[in-house]
């Protein structure tokens, strides 16, 4: 049952009509190593905060990788029929 979770489509969050553009991404300092072997560094990102009317920036951080992946692609905003739109992170 989790296998068939695993290859459904990515779900897309569209940005809502009249906000401003994404803020140029931050830099982060990513630490040399992870403190084992099972994680992987997830990057920070942008997310629109409706409540606020404006971005928040998420830090980076360690997540626990996947058994069977081999490579976790972090979330991100593309452009897409005219809109911004975030796909989540995932892992291949």
């Amino acid at each position: 049952m989790l296998l068939g979770l695993l290859i459904l489509p990515v779900p897309v969050l569209s940005q809502p009509i009249g906000v401003p553009p994404i803020p140029v991404g931050r830099v982060e300092t990513k630490p040399p190593l992870p403190p084992t072997e099972r994680l992987v560094w997830q990057p920070g990102s942008w997310a629109w905060d409706a409540t606020a009317e404006r971005y928040t920036w998420h830090s980076g951080r360690h997540v626990i990788r996947r058994p069977g992946t081999t490579r976790y692609v972090p979330g991100r905003w593309v452009r897409a029929s005219g809109d911004w739109v975030w796909r989540k992170a995932r892992w291949r």
